[in-house]
């Protein structure tokens, strides 16, 4: 396997790509544009700060895998900035068709109706797949296997309980609260 010595260029070179990361992961996600539609009733909402939570955590220990290897493997780092790259892409595409209907909470919006167009033609939740692939490609890229670990151990089960959450909201409160399905 190509491993090269992790340097300190090798390092800040690191933090700007993750300035630029956060950057671009944040003004995607938290972008009012995003956020059209006025809000009728928001579910579960302390959940997200426990997928946030967890999400910042691999993060973390991914970085300071990084900073602490001596060497990195470069194949690894390229085979997750690929799938780091198909999760942004996913990202955004799951943002994209929901348009308005966005939100990072779990919660039902005025008029709002089943989203089928676009990547949810394909996938129920496209947002949860690319969330974990940008933690899986992150992991790689700094070849912290315990972000990988953290990933599938804490953030799939929780990712999976609010799939479960959505579910069940789209199933009780739907019809209650007048969402056309």
């Amino acid at each position: 396997m190509l491993e090269i010595e992790n340097s300190s260029a090798l390092k800040v070179a690191f933090v700007l790509f993750l300035v630029l990361l956060v950057l671009e992961r944040v003004t995607n996600t938290f972008n009012d544009r995003n956020q059209p539609k006025r809000t009728r009733k928001v579910f579960h909402k302390g959940f997200f700060y426990a997928l946030l939570g967890s999400y910042l955590t691999i993060i973390s220990i991914s970085v300071f895998s990084f900073v602490t290897s001596e060497r990195i493997s470069v194949l690894i780092s390229w085979l997750g900035a690929a799938v780091l790259l198909m999760g942004i892409i996913c990202r955004r595409s799951a943002i994209a068709s929901l348009n308005g209907y966005w939100s990072i909470f779990i919660e039902i919006k005025e008029n709002q109706q089943i989203v089928r167009n676009g990547i949810y033609r394909y996938f129920k939740h496209p947002y949860y797949t690319a969330v974990v692939l940008e933690l899986i490609g992150f992991s790689l890229i700094c070849n912290s296997y315990w972000g990988l670990i953290l990933t599938a151990t804490v953030q799939v089960p929780l990712l999976l309980i609010r799939v479960h959450y959505e579910n069940r909201v789209l199933e009780v409160y739907g019809r209650r609260l007048g969402f056309n399905q």
